[in-house]
């Protein structure tokens, strides 16, 4: 229980790089450790949002979230499943979440948090994709001279 609650702390301090992926090992511990808690999985499902495997994360939330009987739990991982709706640019989605998070518990900071961050940023599509498209970038800055086979490929690339 001490690795969720770490993870969670994490999460809810919004810290990134090196120390969201410490919190996806430790949810994912103690998700290993007890499976059957809601919470825990719940905990790893932000946490795998958080590190950009949204599918597997919203997977997570939606079956944890069938668990929970309490408001402010319902509420947190509404705004949870929210955010990793709204980094796939499902923003319908991530704004009807979000809704439904506040009317159960918008005092909860989780869920003011979310809906801070979900207002500040643009909807993304997954790392995978962001990565892609600066590869894509990088590779065109030095790309080959025009009319070898590499530039050819790359002009039939980029229509995609």
């Amino acid at each position: 229980m001490n690795r969720n609650n770490l993870a969670y702390a994490v999460l809810m301090a919004q810290a990134d790089g090196p120390d969201l992926l410490r919190a996806r090992e430790l949810a994912e511990a103690a998700f290993a450790a007890m499976p059957w808690e809601a919470g825990i999985e719940g905990t790893l499902g932000a946490a795998l949002v958080e590190t950009s495997a949204v599918e597997a994360g919203l997977r997570h939330l939606e079956a944890a979230g069938k668990q929970y009987d309490s408001p402010h739990s319902q509420a947190s991982n509404l705004a949870w499943r929210a955010w990793g709706h709204h980094r796939l640019g499902q923003s319908e989605q991530a704004q009807a979440l979000l809704g439904e998070a506040a009317r159960l518990d918008g005092a909860h900071p989780g869920v003011q948090r979310i809906m801070q961050r979900c207002r500040a940023e643009q909807p993304c599509q997954t790392y995978t994709e962001q990565l892609s498209r600066s590869l894509v970038v990088r590779f065109t800055a030095s790309a080959p001279l025009p009319g070898t086979a590499a530039a050819g490929w790359l002009r039939s690339s980029q229509r995609h």
